[in-house]
C-alpha cells in the first residue's frame, strides 16, 4: 500500500508539471504532498514529512494569492482609461497594485515637474492636461498628454535629466515615488518586468512623434 501511494504522489507531482493552467499545477502538488505524508507516516522519513508540509503551505499561500488577484476588479474612469491608455500589459489586480502604490496630483499650469540636471523624486503618467519639454537651450523639444509618462528615464538611468518638463495646462497626475518603486518591485519582480515594458512602450510612442 505504501509503495502505492509513493508511486501515487509521483504520478500526481508529474501531471502537475503538464498542466499550463498555474491555479491547476498548485493544487496538484499540494494534492501530491498529502499522498507523500501519507505514505511516509509511520516510518523514519519524518524530514520527508516536514518538507512536504513546507511545500504545502507555499503552494496554499501562492492559490490564495492568485485568487485574489483574478477576482473581478473595478475601475473607477480615470483608472480604467489609464489601464487601457497603457497598463493593459499588467492583470487588472496587478495594476490596482500599482496605482496604490502611488499617489494622485492634481497640477497647475507652469508648475515644473522636472528641471534639468535635477534627479527627480520619482516618475508620473498624466492622466490629463499637457506638459512641455524644453532643452537646456529652453528649445522646445515635444508635448506630453494623456497616458505618457514624466521621469521614465531618470528613473531607468539613474542619471539626471537632460531637459526640463513644464505643465502647459492644469492637469493630473499619478505619482510614484523612486524608492518605493525599487522597495516594491524588489518583492515582485515579474511587475519590475511589466513596468519597464510599459516604460519602454511609452518611449517608443515617443520617438514615433
Amino acid at each position: 500500500m505504501r509503495e502505492l501511494l509513493i508511486h501515487l504522489s509521483c504520478a500526481l507531482n508529474m501531471s502537475a508539471f503538464l498542466l499550463r493552467d498555474i491555479l491547476w499545477l498548485r493544487g496538484l502538488a499540494i494534492l501530491s504532498s498529502l499522498v507523500w505524508i501519507s505514505a511516509s507516516i509511520g516510518t523514519e522519513f519524518v524530514g520527508s514529512i516536514f518538507w512536504n508540509l513546507i511545500f504545502i503551505a507555499i503552494n496554499s499561500w501562492q492559490i490564495i494569492a492568485l485568487l485574489r488577484d483574478n477576482q473581478p476588479v473595478v475601475f473607477n474612469e480615470e483608472e480604467k482609461n489609464l489601464y487601457h491608455g497603457l497598463f493593459e500589459n499588467f492583470k487588472p489586480g496587478e495594476f490596482l497594485k500599482i496605482v496604490r502604490l502611488g499617489q494622485w496630483q492634481d497640477l497647475r499650469a507652469d508648475s515644473v515637474l522636472i528641471r534639468q540636471g535635477q534627479f527627480p523624486d520619482g516618475v508620473w503618467v498624466l492622466s490629463h492636461g499637457e506638459a512641455e519639454v524644453y532643452d537646456d537651450k529652453n528649445v522646445h523639444k515635444a508635448t506630453l498628454g494623456a497616458n505618457d509618462l514624466i521621469g521614465e528615464m531618470s528613473y531607468l538611468t539613474r542619471k539626471p535629466p537632460s531637459v526640463t518638463v513644464r505643465m502647459e495646462t492644469d492637469g493630473r497626475a499619478l505619482f510614484w515615488q523612486r524608492k518605493e518603486l525599487e522597495a516594491f518591485f524588489r518583492f515582485h519582480p515579474t511587475l519590475k518586468i511589466a513596468y519597464q515594458s510599459v516604460i519602454s512602450t511609452n518611449l517608443a510612442g515617443k520617438l514615433r512623434r
